[in-house]
This record gives structure tokens, sequence and C-alpha cells, in this order.
């Protein structure tokens, strides 16, 4: 872990007491405390907004390393708004990077089993590298959305992140056959939904 196990010393302190104690003395385990205390709610933000847990880890980390950074410095009169504030923004910024990352997909393929990726060329490839065009991405990730969560899930992990099969059972806890399912349906669904842009 990141921080210091030191917190036991601080468990009884309020929110406010820690924030104190960090300002005059740099106190790690004071945001030791605050990340043990607040980790859950932080986590739960990301997720539901990121829809990926691993995603969702790192910006938690990330949160907190700017915590540990900027808390000497800044005025915070309510700690747990502070930290939504903090978490929504990395979110974004994660969201942002992910939106920009749609000119990379550039082929919706099947795969086989043995997780070697089959690129496909078809009309999609098209759609999805037209990187000029702000309204088309728009439309890409629209679609993508409206995909069920299982098939929107994989669809994400295989093209946007560049998961394998095996990362995508492993990650996931779907079944081989389900996550081969939910790939191949989602790309039948992004099909017909963005059929209309070809």
């Amino acid at each position: 872990m990141l921080f210091s196990r030191k917190s036991k010393d601080y468990s009884q302190l309020s929110d406010e007491e820690l924030i104190a104690l960090y300002q005059d003395d740099r106190e790690e385990a004071c945001i030791g405390v605050l990340y043990e205390r607040h980790y859950d709610k932080i986590y739960v933000v990301a997720r539901n907004m990121l829809k990926d847990r691993e995603a969702a880890k790192d910006v938690v980390m990330t949160v907190f390393e700017k915590v540990m950074k900027n808390l000497g410095s800044t005025d915070v009169q309510s700690f747990s708004n502070w930290l939504f504030i903090i978490t929504k923004n990395e979110c974004n910024q994660y969201l942002r990077k992910e939106t920009n990352n749609v000119k990379k997909m550039t082929a919706f393929g099947d795969f086989q089993k043995n997780t070697s990726d089959i690129v496909e060329k078809d009309a999609l490839v098209h759609l999805l590298k037209e990187e000029d065009d702000a309204s088309i991405r728009h439309q890409v990730l629209d679609a993508l959305d409206q995909l069920k969560e299982e098939q929107r899930i994989c669809v994400r992990l295989f093209y946007y992140e560049d998961k394998s099969y095996r990362e995508i059972v492993d990650y996931t806890g779907y079944t081989e056959k389900e996550v081969k399912s939910y790939l191949q349906n989602g790309k039948k669904n992004l099909e017909k939904l963005l059929g209309n842009l070809n």
C-alpha cells in the first residue's frame, strides 16, 4: 500500500483533526487514515463513472497522491466534498482520454479461442478512422453506451484497452463462452446501430 500503516495511531481523530495535523507536521500517517477511511466511497464513485474496476483503482491512487501533494497548502472546508471533486475530475480526465482513443480502434472482429486476434476489414473501420469528425466519434460512443452492459464491458476491454481474450475472462469473471458471445453480439449490435453512418 502506498501509505503508512501507522494510521492506527490516529484512527480516532476526525477528518478535520487529521488535516490540521498533516498541515502542521506533514505526518503521512494522517493521509493513511484518510485513505483507509474514504477509499471505499471514492472507489465506488470512480467505478460507477468508469465502469472499469482496474481503472477505478488507478484513479483512486492518483486521487490520494494529489491529496498528499496538495492538502498541505489547501484550505479544505469539507474533506469528503473536496475528495469527491478531485475524483470526479480524475474520472472525467480518464474518460476524455478514452474518447480520444476511439480513433485507435482499427477494426471490430471475432477472435480465436487461443486468444489470437482476427482483424476484420469492414465498413466500421472507416467510421472509426474518421478522426476529424467529432460528430461521428460521439455517435460511436453513444452506440457503445446503448449496448448491454456485458457487451459494452467486453467491447471496451477488447478494443479500447487491448485486453486479450484470456485477460477479459480473468478480469470479468465471465466464462470463455460468455466473453465470445458478448463480443460477437456486441459487434453485431454496433454494426446495426452505426449502419446509418456508412
